[in-house]
């Protein structure tokens, strides 16, 4: 029987960037061993469940989600899972391939709608705390929400990467690399 360790509230609701139409999306993680993570519908509330070692390799690996839940400050420890705190509260994600992984999901988001570009600014914020200490606060201050949501609604595809992504996308070869990629990611979007 898998036992939960702790959750915390994920999304649009972690980040501070929920609106009265906002889905509740919620992170559990448990003891399970399973190597995939099961999405759960529990009500009104969109339920991720994974293990916590998978949630540890996914987040070395550079899954923005499993970042934010590890580093999230919103978590909730049940009394089995308190001893993982200390865990939690020295892991560091500093991987070459961590950040490659979120500049290549920087990079996708950057060529999609609104929500998705707002999503490329707010990993943008993430990627450079990452690089500078291994660790990012997932909650928006005020002023990175304005910013996340002024970049979304002026810049787009190659524009929006070369001001994340300083050096991507500034020649036309990267642009047109850029938009192949933008316009795959945009189809396989549309067909899910």
């Amino acid at each position: 029987m898998n036992v939960e360790l702790f959750r915390t509230v994920g999304g649009s609701h972690l980040y501070g960037l929920a609106h009265a139409g906002s889905d509740v999306d919620m992170t559990v993680v448990t003891n399970s061993r399973a190597q995939r993570a099961q999405h759960l519908y529990v009500g009104e509330e969109d339920h991720m469940h994974l293990g916590f070692d998978y949630l540890l390799r996914q987040a070395q690996a550079g899954s923005h989600q499993s970042c934010e839940a590890a580093f999230s400050r919103s978590k909730v420890f049940t009394r089995q899972g308190e001893p993982y705190r200390a865990m939690l509260s020295g892991l560091r994600v500093t991987s070459p391939e961590a950040f490659a992984k979120y500049e290549r999901t920087i990079t996708l988001f950057s060529f999609g709608d609104f929500k998705r570009r707002r999503h490329a600014v707010r990993l943008a914020f993430n990627l450079r705390d990452l690089r500078r200490s291994g660790r990012f606060d997932p909650e928006l201050t005020p002023i990175q929400q304005a910013l996340v949501n002024a970049y979304a609604k002026v810049l787009r595809d190659a524009d929006l990467v070369a001001q994340l992504l300083p050096g991507r996308g500034t020649r036309s070869e990267d642009t047109a690399r850029l938009r192949r990629e933008g316009r795959r990611f945009g189809r396989s979007c549309e067909d899910a």
